[in-house]
């Protein structure tokens, strides 16, 4: 990870009482920018932002009669020093706005506020702050607001602070018609930070608070916690229709739609390649593509490991690497022999089971009786057997349906013989 870098700033100070106030976005704002806005009016009432800005706290707790706001939204790029309106009470209005890059993106985790801290004194003391995710390379933003006309910013700067702001509603008319809002900033990867207090020159109402900004995710290994596999009737072809990737810094979920996965014919070598992919993220139209991946059989019986897969999205440079995934994979059936056409008219009043003689050299060997016209397995006719010696198995009573072909079918998950299986009827 890396600190997210305040990369510009603006502020504003309105001198006259009004119900619109234009607050003044930074000279510089990159797209995808995380921006940050406080603002503080000098009399009661809601404050209304535009819609691309998310509200993460509104208060007036303090003794005086203002109100504060701190808010968010991300850049597009095209802010550089224009300005957008805020609502509110008819009164005054200071405000400071940060464009801040290298940031988490907030629909993953948004900055974090401390509980609010009020007073009236000389002393401005933001309460402590433990953000999620423990200790990472944050950017601490000290943030307090008071009234009256004191300096501003305050002189100094609070402990470990720098590069301090400061925004005003100038010296006209009462002092109770006046406020001022200030920051400084600090970058230091902990898992806590409970700041300083920044001394301010004349004794008022005041209220702060710390922001911990969060750093953008390097991590891009996902897990694959669920997947769905289905094998085609041609051989060596395998297709994942349904599967459910779950990044680090949640709630980032995403679902790949439909993999290919082949297979090669040489049965030593047990390694396969996912040749296609199409990732399918909730918040749309992010959608990646699996563009390769290495499949590694292991010893264990039709159970199979990614060991790496590469997912590409569009919008480079965001690329991810999916560091383990297990991925069960059915039998593969093979059919064998004549297929037996089953009418009740020529066959009834009698029962019929399937009988087989197979081995297995390694693993598992399985058989089978098949509906090929419903392609459905008959229930009750599953045979399989671990035996080196050839073994003679017979299934119990099956149900036939009138009108359908039946196959028999065989499959391992190492490697065996079939010498032979018959359908017998008494």
């Amino acid at each position: 990870m890396a600190f997210p870098v305040v990369e510009s700033t603006a502020t504003t100070g309105r001198t006259a009482a009004e119900t619109t106030s234009p607050i003044t976005y930074p000279a510089t704002v990159s797209p995808n920018a995380l921006l940050v806005a406080i603002v503080r009016v000098t009399v009661a009432g809601a404050i209304g932002w535009p819609v691309e800005w998310t509200e993460l706290v509104e208060d007036s707790s303090d003794a005086s009669d203002d109100v504060t706001a701190i808010a968010y939204r991300v850049a597009d790029g095209t802010e550089d020093g224009l300005t957008f309106n805020v609502t509110h009470g008819s009164g005054k209005l200071a405000g400071i706005v940060y464009s801040i890059t290298g940031a988490a993106d907030p629909a993953v985790q948004a900055p974090q506020l401390s509980t609010v801290a009020t007073g009236t004194s000389a002393s401005p003391d933001p309460t402590g702050l433990t953000p999620t995710g423990g200790a990472k390379d944050y950017l601490w933003l000290w943030l307090g607001v008071w009234e009256g006309e004191q300096t501003s910013p305050p002189t100094g700067n609070p402990t470990n602070y720098s590069t301090p702001l400061g925004a005003s509603t100038g010296t006209g008319g009462a002092i109770t018609t006046n406020c001022r809002v200030a920051s400084a900033q600090r970058s230091v990867n902990q898992s806590t930070e409970d700041p300083g207090l920044w001394t301010i020159s004349v004794s008022d109402d005041w209220s702060a608070w710390v922001m911990a900004v969060h750093p953008a995710s390097t991590d891009r290994r996902a897990q694959v916690s669920w997947a769905e596999v289905e094998i085609p009737d041609a051989p060596r072809r395998v297709q994942l229709s349904w599967a459910e990737l779950e990044t680090p810094d949640q709630p980032r979920r995403g679902q790949i739609s439909w993999v290919e996965l082949e297979v090669p014919d040489v049965g030593t070598d047990r390694r396969g390649q996912v040749s296609w992919a199409e990732l399918e993220v909730p918040d749309a139209p992010r959608r990646a593509q699996v563009s390769w991946a290495e499949l590694e059989t292991p010893d264990i019986p039709r159970r199979g490991q990614i060991s790496w897969v590469e997912l590409e999205t569009p919008d480079a440079p965001r690329r991810a690497q999916a560091s383990w995934a297990e991925l069960e994979v059915p039998l593969l059936y093979t059919a064998h022999g004549m297929p037996f056409l089953f009418t009740t008219a020529e066959w009834s009043g009698g029962v019929f089971t399937l009988e087989v003689y197979m081995r297995a050299i390694t693993g598992t060997v399985f058989a089978r009786l098949f509906n090929v016209t419903d392609t459905a397995a008959v229930a009750g006719s599953d045979l399989s057997t671990t035996s080196v010696s050839f073994a003679r198995l017979r299934s119990g009573a099956l149900t036939l349906t009138t009108a359908k072909e039946y196959r028999v079918q065989f499959a391992k998950d190492g490697s065996g013989e079939f010498l032979g299986a018959q359908l017998l009827y008494s």
